[in-house]
């Protein structure tokens, strides 16, 4: 951005997700993104303008900032410092407004977490918030697995000073009896040494701005006795064992590491699902704290959030919510919203690589299941698999992949063309492409060279300059972590760290080995800073976590195994014809599928119930890591939409 072009701002508006960064990526076209080029945001009172300096990092580059940073991951991330900051940009902003950038550097990636993510583990609740009741022993374990010495007391109908207290531990973590200090009887003994009281969790985080004032009462008399912050509130504000005694609607919580991702649910509607709950909760204090117990259970598809009153929060299965309903809570709207888990059910791509296509592959080859459409592109449909590389490999055959040929793509919304060249690597040589690279492997994977066509349906192509052969890869659907930055505490069932080089270049490949052990749950994958290759490794449990500070490592949850076939079918007579799993697919005749229990697979023709050539066939996806495997019994039902009988296969 160069001088003059104020006019430029940009409104951007959008759903806060919990722990996810905004990243903003931008090219100065004058190769300086301090001097000529600058970045300034207003984000209200979650960043505002005035603390552009400390609420935003920046990752900077002379070359085009690759995927993982536009993300905002990878490493090098730096907050502006004396030579990225301006503080008289008015030639660009205004005279009240700074800038950042860095000095000399043409591209730079920008982000910021617009709502920090945190997670609290329910110790203790009563009242409105719930009825939550631990033994001593159990209160006191999962404070100390929290792992962070940090325990939040909310109160309905406490002071305003009081509603919210957050207590730090910070000697005797391991030992220390949190239950009988906390709930049982409150004592002042250690302020300042073993423990400080803070109104806010960044004060507690950043040990600042603690209580100055903390007193005990007596015996009976639990958390916070006459501790305030000033002055004491005339009326108690503790709790208390002794039935009817102290505040009665409050919760204790532990701060925990590793936040439950809730990014993949979408709102389906206002109001509460008409079917059948498969569970409910009390005491659910917002939207995201709903979707993240759904988030927990694989049966759990819808989940509705409302009622001021109860906080309630209420589980669906996918065929209860064909319709909402507005139950009424004291003579008013309970105020229900319904939300959706999203799942990339299928990947369906259009795409063009000149001159020849050889192979093309996702998780397994599916090169045959590429169809040519009236336009000159190819079209690939496929169930989706979360986390795995689609690789298109091809070749030019005058010897030049960008000039003379070129790949482009249209995915739908996860890999929509506009992003070309940000959401696609390439791997090109003057030779055949080897095979590990053709399944997405191997090293030397780059961002592609970019050409611009002038055409109006490919307006830009993707290719290398004097290279005969190209791969390009890219993940069309992505696979959502349980907890992100974080490390199940159980023992591992297999863990390839620190060997197994290579093994499991992505994380849907770690979870398909996962899949193959009848024990495991979870799985953590990731790239460990100390080593070269991802990191993958399973486990049975993973109640409590621990911090994961070596690189970019997360936890997911294990899936079903998969039973993958691929079918086709030939009608006896010429006509339309389709096939529906999940998604119709028109003009089809072969399907490759994910088999789910309990859903029809569908064959759309003329003349079905006469005469119907059909054949499925099991592909084993990641067969190097399956040997002898075998394919259990399946039952297809093949239902004819015309008259004519149903044929089961």
């Amino acid at each position: 951005m160069g001088e003059g072009d104020s006019e430029k701002i940009r409104v951007v508006s959008f759903s806060v997700k919990p722990g996810a960064y905004l990243v903003i990526t931008g090219e100065d076209a004058e190769g300086d993104f301090h001097d000529t080029g600058g970045f300034w945001a207003d984000c209200g009172s979650v960043a505002p303008g005035s603390e552009l300096q400390s609420r935003w990092e920046l990752y900077c580059s002379n070359s085009k900032i690759d995927v993982a940073h536009r993300e905002g991951a990878g490493a090098g991330w730096v907050k502006p410092g004396p030579n990225s900051y301006k503080a008289k940009a008015k030639r660009i902003f205004g005279a009240d407004k700074a800038s950042i950038g860095s000095e000399g550097a043409r591209y730079c990636s920008f982000r910021m977490l617009p709502k920090p993510a945190i997670s609290f583990r329910t110790l203790r609740s009563k009242g409105l918030f719930g009825h939550v009741e631990l033994n001593m022993e159990e209160f006191n374990t999962r404070f100390r697995d929290a792992g962070t010495g940090i325990l939040r007391r909310e109160c309905q109908d406490c002071a305003d000073s009081h509603k919210k207290i957050y207590m730090r531990r910070k000697k005797g973590l391991d030992t220390w009896d949190a239950y009988g200090g906390i709930v049982a009887t409150w004592s002042e003994q250690g302020l300042h040494t073993d423990f400080d009281l803070y109104s806010t969790l960044q004060d507690a985080l950043d040990d600042r701005n603690s209580w100055l004032r903390c007193d005990g009462v007596g015996q009976d008399v639990g958390f916070p006795g006459n501790c305030a912050p000033g002055e004491v509130p005339t009326e108690p504000q503790w709790t208390s064992l002794s039935p009817g005694s102290g505040r009665q609607n409050y919760e204790y919580a532990a701060y925990q590491v590793g936040e439950r991702n809730v990014m993949n649910f979408a709102f389906h509607g206002d109001g509460l699902c008409s079917g059948v709950p498969l569970r409910s909760a009390l005491g659910v204090e917002s939207a995201e704290a709903c979707q993240e117990l759904c988030a927990e259970e694989e049966d759990c598809v819808y989940v509705s959030h409302g009622d001021p009153t109860s906080l309630s929060c209420t589980q669906f299965g996918g065929a209860a919510c064909s319709s909402l309903q507005f139950p009424a809570c004291d003579a008013q709207s309970c105020g229900f919203q319904t939300f959706a888990k999203q799942r990339d059910d299928r990947v369906n791509c259009d795409f063009v690589l000149n001159d020849e296509i050889d192979s093309v592959f996702y998780g397994v080859d599916v090169t045959d299941l590429v169809m040519p459409t009236a336009d000159a592109a190819s079209r690939l449909g496929v169930v989706a698999k979360p986390g795995e590389y689609l690789i298109i490999t091809g070749h030019s055959k005058s010897g030049d992949m960008k000039f003379r040929g070129g790949f482009w793509a249209d995915c739908g919304a996860a890999l929509p063309p506009k992003s070309l060249d940000e959401l696609w690597d390439s791997f090109c040589s003057d030779t055949e492409i080897d095979e590990i690279h053709r399944r997405g492997g191997g090293s030397g994977w780059r961002p592609p060279m970019v050409r611009s066509t002038g055409q109006v349906a490919f307006p830009k192509t993707l290719g290398d300059d004097g290279m005969k052969y190209c791969a390009f890869r890219a993940v069309p659907a992505k696979i959502y972590p349980i907890w992100t930055s974080a490390w199940c505490k159980s023992a591992t069932i297999f863990d390839n760290w620190p060997g197994g080089a290579g093994e499991y270049e992505t994380a849907f490949a770690c979870s398909s080995a996962c899949s193959l052990d009848e024990r495991c749950r979870f799985f953590g994958y990731g790239q460990d800073s100390r080593a070269s290759f991802p990191r993958c490794a399973f486990f049975e449990t993973c109640r409590d976590r621990r911090p994961y500070p070596q690189g970019d490592i997360h936890v997911y949850k294990a899936e079903e195994v998969r039973t993958e076939l691929r079918c086709a079918f030939k009608p006896s007579a010429a006509g339309k014809r389709g096939i529906f799993y999940g998604a119709y697919i028109p003009q089809a005749d072969t399907v490759h599928i994910t088999v789910r229990p309990g859903s029809y697979l569908v064959f759309f023709g003329p003349d079905l119930g006469r005469s119907l050539v059909l054949k499925c066939l099991a592909v084993a996806s990641h067969a190097q890591l399956m040997p002898n495997c075998q394919l259990p019994s399946l039952v297809f039902n093949s239902r004819q939409v015309a008259s004519g009988p149903t044929v089961e296969h």
